[in-house]
């Protein structure tokens, strides 16, 4: 029997050395511990703190299901609060830093944009806590970095084409409820409203039910219910 040929037992060993190494070998693993920014649950969220290096701080508190206070003074706007929290929930990695951007990447956590604390526990830790370094070129992603470890990462949305900073805004104006009255809007029978350096510009508002309205006039005009009447008690009125 004649031995196999030296050139073959060296091929049979260089693919075996490419299976092992490269075909078997794992694409480079993500840290399942250092990348868990999201919180699944977020009906357990009862506060979350918000920081800037501008020097402002949110901090919303849950006061129900659908309602939230902001820095304890102010209700906060339904829908900044959801989309905060949806946020939270749908973190995803797109990947980690490389080793070449790492230097600098890791220079902008030393004035992070923002840092995020999230609590289940008002008078406890924060389950999760986290910072945002910047965004990528292009504004397609977001650095974040959890509290504890070193490895930054390029965090998105699915569906969303573009950066996450701007979900964390930390201006207290920006964050408190558009409401004017908190009242169900089915318990606002007239409103009064008088410009005083205008006086012809002032009305008053009637409900005559809950769809149908009218607006009387200095002049004594009364204008029946339109759209425009329904959009200004809609965003009035507490509609909870």
């Amino acid at each position: 029997m004649s031995k196999t040929p030296l050139y073959l037992v060296i091929l049979l060993a260089l693919l075996l050395l490419a299976y092992f190494f490269v075909i078997k070998k794992p694409t480079a693993t993500i840290n399942q511990v250092e990348t868990a920014f999201a919180v699944a649950d977020t009906a357990s969220i009862n506060k979350i703190e918000l920081l800037s290096n501008k020097g402002y701080r949110i901090v919303l508190t849950r006061q129900s299901d659908y309602q939230w206070l902001v820095n304890d003074r102010y209700f906060a706007r339904p829908d900044a609060v959801q989309t905060l929290l949806s946020t939270i929930k749908r973190l995803k990695v797109k990947n980690p830093v490389s080793k070449a951007a790492y230097p600098t990447v890791m220079k902008s956590f030393e004035k992070p944009l923002k840092t995020v604390k999230i609590y289940n526990d008002i008078n406890s830790k924060p389950i999760k806590s986290y910072t945002i370094g910047g965004t990528t070129s292009g504004n397609r992603g977001t650095y974040m970095l959890l509290d504890g470890f070193d490895m930054p990462y390029v965090m998105y949305l699915p569906g969303l084409d573009g950066h996450l900073t701007t979900r964390y805004f930390t201006r207290p104006e920006e964050w408190r409820d558009r409401m004017l009255y908190n009242y169900p809007k089915s318990n606002i029978k007239s409103v009064s409203l008088t410009y005083h350096n205008k006086p012809s510009a002032s009305f008053v508002l009637e409900a005559l039910s809950d769809t149908t309205y009218t607006v009387t006039s200095p002049n004594k005009v009364t204008v029946s219910s339109n759209q425009k009447i329904k959009t200004w008690v809609l965003f009035s009125a507490n509609q909870k």
